[in-house]
């Protein structure tokens, strides 16, 4: 496994991942491969078993499913019998709707239902628990996104990249197929939008409006017609809203106040053609494969038919294949291995933050009950599968069929059907305390953390190979699973999480002293990171802040668990340097991953995590045990002196 070529101290994860580098090769399909990718493919196969194993059947026009099982079955009939020709009827209909508009008014309705039918647009409607007593589930209204991220509107010199060009081809394309002239003037919406969105603003990140005064706090917008439009009525007078980003907000809704109709129509009508046009004639496929794929990414052809259809049926129906895979999947054996792992990870997070120089003795022992209290539910949320440190969250009663009528002639209209329904099932949870249970994706390879309900989850899809095997020694499973595990915990110890309390309400539970403190040590984190580049660009130690304060604290905590459980297990000194070997190999192995170079241009300015080598180089040296182990010297260019390594708190 290991490479002759690259030392441990001149760049471990090369040194580790060095041969599977050279025989990997990323498929055309795809703009990166990685042990991600390896997983995602494997839990893919156990998908199309599922699928493949449903018998389609046709649904009558609206036909709402009376099961699971018809759920599925209706969803492959519409899938396999998709044609670009009724798709774009479906699109044309409601292209109709918004160049009927005759007023104000109208238009207003039009930008709610395409909010209410979640469409990725300037406008994002969620539900959210506020973050003042009493806690309570609340609609909320944020800025949303723009086709392009905002410096291609607001840089001029990047209207000559790829990227921009394919951009205006991609409108232009649209625009001629469909018949739509009036899609030009989305270009210059957007680009208004992005003065917008791009202009930083002072205020505090959110503001709560009861639903009354919400006309008082924007007077000029309808927001009758624009909230009966998604469908709320009435109701959105009764209760609190959160607006995030308020400043921002209220200048994107008094663009759509001052905005000409077309230009509204313009731009509501790409963002709906964003997340559609994949569905429609080959000229806007390919024009939107060569945009969001191609020029962003650097992906040469589109996904295979069977990949399409997996992810797609994931993407709708995500809380019915996880009862299935499920199925699949369930170990007993495995949950009872995962279960200790999370408990002895979390006794060692106590023991390492008791250790802290910067908490206050009171703030520490809010840590403890934090980390005590912490529910983690490893498998499937969405299917009752137990949890560590609480009841089983999740039962199957919670994972409602939703009641989504699905159009036999349209996979685009079934499509918002059941996005609608999902909004409306959230809007019920409105005015009432947060229903601390998750519906996750149980297949994803990811793990997540819910600072509002200090709950994180290790889903089936990412308790495999590499990260877990049977058979593998502690130091292996540690280092892959357990730091997923340590990871997801140290978030609720990162700048957002720590605003959490241990029952996952918003509260300045730390005190002044601490934060400053905290501050200092994410600072040289931040600056350590701003050190290194990638395609002569540095790397933005600011925006991966939290990802890489808990890529060090996860690994941290769990080599004091591991140490801890080969102590307690009598091994010997060489045992013990094996199984540290194994750990952070292993660790190293997790994230190997090969990536065209657009999509790690696009990842440096996007993501807020980093690059997979980055987050074993610049995490591993920190560690005296991967000093001694790997046999590092001082003039290795890893090697870091004790005095300049980061602390963890």
């Amino acid at each position: 496994m290991t490479s002759d070529a690259f030392k441990p101290g001149d760049g471990f994860y090369r040194h580790i991942n060095h041969k599977w580098m050279e025989r990997a090769k990323i498929p055309d399909s795809r703009s990166e491969y990685g042990a991600f990718d390896e997983i995602k493919m494997e839990n893919d196969k156990k998908i199309w078993s599922i699928l493949e194993s449903t018998k389609e059947k046709a649904p009558s026009v609206a036909e709402i499913p009376k099961s699971h099982k018809d759920h599925l079955r209706f969803y492959k009939y519409i899938w396999t019998h998709r044609d670009a020709d009724r798709e774009e009827l479906f699109i044309k209909s409601i292209t109709g709707q918004l160049l009927a508009c005759c007023n104000d008014h109208e238009m207003a309705r039009m930008v709610g239902w395409f909010c209410g039918s979640m469409v990725s647009t300037f406008i994002d409607v969620d539900v959210e628990e506020e973050k003042r007593s009493p806690y309570y589930m609340r609609n909320t209204l944020s800025p949303g996104k723009l086709t392009l991220p905002v410096r291609y509107y607001n840089r001029k010199s990047l209207h000559r990249t790829p990227i921009w060009l394919s951009y205006v081809s991609y409108v232009r394309t649209c625009s001629i197929e469909l018949g739509l002239p009036y899609l030009y003037k989305a270009i210059e919406a957007e680009t208004q939008l992005a003065a917008i969105i791009g202009s930083p603003t002072n205020e505090d990140a959110f503001k709560e409006r009861h639903g009354e005064g919400l006309k008082a706090w924007l007077p000029e917008f309808i927001w009758e017609e624009f909230l009966n439009g998604m469908g709320l009525e009435s109701h959105w007078k009764q209760h609190m809203w959160i607006l995030n980003d308020p400043t921002c907000l209220k200048r994107l809704m008094k663009w759509v106040c001052h905005a000409k109709a077309d230009m509204i129509a313009a731009v509501l009508t790409l963002h709906m053609l964003n997340g559609t046009a994949k569905y429609l004639r080959p000229a806007i496929s390919q024009a939107s494969f060569n945009l969001f794929r191609r020029s962003i990414l650097g992906e040469r052809s589109p996904a295979p038919e069977k990949t399409r259809f997996i992810d797609d049926t994931s993407d709708s129906l995500p809380e019915i294949l996880c009862e299935e895979f499920t199925k699949i999947e369930y170990s007993k054996k495995k949950l009872s291995q995962i279960m200790d792992m999370t408990h002895r990870i979390k006794e060692a997070a106590v023991e390492t933050m008791r250790e802290s120089q910067i908490l206050a003795k009171r703030t520490m022992s809010q840590v403890v009950e934090k980390i005590h209290r912490m529910k983690v539910t490893v498998g499937s949320p969405s299917v009752g599968s137990p949890s560590v440190g609480s009841p089983s969250v999740g039962s199957p009663n919670d994972n409602e069929v939703t009641d989504a009528p699905y159009y036999p002639d349209s996979l685009i209209q079934t499509k918002f059907s059941i996005y609608n329904a999902k909004i409306r099932r959230k809007l019920k949870d409105v005015g009432k305390p947060v229903n601390r249970g998750v519906h996750y994706p149980c297949f994803i390879v990811n793990a997540s953390y819910y600072e509002e309900k200090n709950h994180f989850i290790i889903p089936w899809g990412i308790l495999q190979a590499p990260f877990y095997m049977e058979g593998k020694s502690l130091g292996w499973n540690y280092g892959g699973t357990g730091s997923t595990i340590g990871h997801e915990l140290t978030h609720a110890f990162d700048a957002e999480g720590s605003e959490y309390n241990a029952h996952g309400k918003f509260r300045r539970w730390w005190t002044r002293k601490d934060r400053a403190h905290f501050k200092n040590q994410t600072r040289k984190m931040v600056q350590f990171f701003n050190k290194f580049t990638h395609c002569g660009k540095h790397l933005d130690g600011e925006k991966t802040l939290s990802e890489n304060w808990a890529d060090f604290g996860g690994l941290l905590i769990t080599l004091r668990a591991l140490k801890k459980v080969l102590g307690e297990r009598g091994a010997t000194e060489a045992e013990v340097k094996k199984e540290i070997r194994d750990f952070f190999t292993s660790y190293a192995v997790s994230w190997r991953d090969r990536l065209r170079k657009r999509a790690m241009e696009y990842k440096m300015t996007r993501s807020v995590h980093s690059l997979a080598e980055d987050r074993v180089d610049r995490i591993v040296p920190h560690f005296q045990e991967w000093v001694d182990i790997f046999d590092i010297k001082e003039s290795d260019p890893l090697f870091i002196p004790v005095k300049d390594r980061l602390k963890f708190f």
